[in-house]
């Protein structure tokens, strides 16, 4: 199977018996730090300057912080070592906006459901980021002068980001995988899968949907039967799901029936055998 994203779009390959995932997507976000060392290698190949990324759009568009130094300044994610010359989390800044955020109740980013926490393991109540997650998820971006730029280090039609930040551009991330023929591949927006959050939770479903289907015989236009899981169904179910957990999800919600946070967009293929021996590939998506 191969497969290709750009942007904050994933990519998932589902075991539709036991609900095991597998990414194949590259994250194009700027508090990825193997991303953001990948652009900054691009942008000294180039010799032009590496831009910042930093927290969120705080003093930038969004919000104003103190800061650390109590400068107002954009808040940036990462620091140059002095030793290594590679791009690392600057802890002073994490450190930073870890305790503010933690004063307004939002531990480990506000992004996405996911998040990357500590809990208390008897109350449930969440402590902190886990260690090495506590710079992501905070919808953060690249610094554009002294503005805000896009969320995605590389994504289509991005040109200001393009130009004044010389990103990576419209280049996707191309993995090759095989699979069995029991996968289950989705392809979908960033809307639909964080209002879900973690992955194991779409592949739990997507098991659910295969089992409550019984594996049950397709129909093939004029061929006859084929055997396998429908992808049309199994998108479609998870389509459904995924607007019944936003329309009960704080933040999130319909209006008339569509999402408000974000656009619910899924695509998905299955392996399907005709007559038992020839592979097929059953498509389906959503809306």
């Amino acid at each position: 199977m191969v497969t290709s994203n750009m942007g904050d779009s994933p990519v998932m390959i589902v075991d539709r018996n036991t609900g095991e995932v597998v990414h194949t997507h590259g994250s194009h976000n700027w508090d990825n730090l193997e991303e953001y060392r990948l652009y900054d290698r691009h942008c000294q190949k180039k010799g032009v300057r590496t831009s910042a990324a930093v927290y969120n759009r705080f003093n930038c568009g969004n919000g104003q912080l103190p800061g650390p130094q109590g400068d107002l300044a954009p808040i940036q994610i990462f620091r140059r070592n002095e030793q290594t010359g590679e791009m690392e989390v600057d802890p002073t800044n994490l450190e930073y906006i870890t305790e503010v955020m933690a004063g307004w109740g939002a531990i480990g980013g506000f992004q996405s459901e996911a998040r990357m926490v500590l809990a208390d393991k008897v109350t449930g109540e969440t402590k902190a980021p886990c260690p090495g997650y506590g710079h992501t998820n905070w919808g953060s971006v690249v610094l554009l002068d002294q503005e805000g730029g896009a969320q995605c280090t590389r994504s289509f039609a991005d040109w200001a980001e393009q130009t004044i930040a010389h990103t990576i551009g419209d280049t996707p991330t191309v993995s090759v995988t095989a699979v069995s023929k029991d996968a289950v591949v989705l392809v979908m927006s960033d809307g639909a899968a964080d209002v879900i959050g973690y992955s194991h939770q779409i592949g739990r479903k997507v098991a659910e949907l295969c089992k409550s289907d019984g594996d049950s015989t397709m129909k093939s236009n004029n061929e006859g039967n084929t055997h396998g899981i429908s992808a049309n169904r199994i998108v479609q179910g998870l389509g459904e799901w995924i607007l019944d957990r936003g329309s009960s999800t704080e933040n999130y919600g319909l209006k008339n029936g569509k999402p408000t946070w974000d656009d619910v967009t899924i695509a998905g293929a299955t392996l399907a055998e005709l007559d038992l021996s020839q592979p097929r590939v059953s498509c389906g998506s959503f809306p």
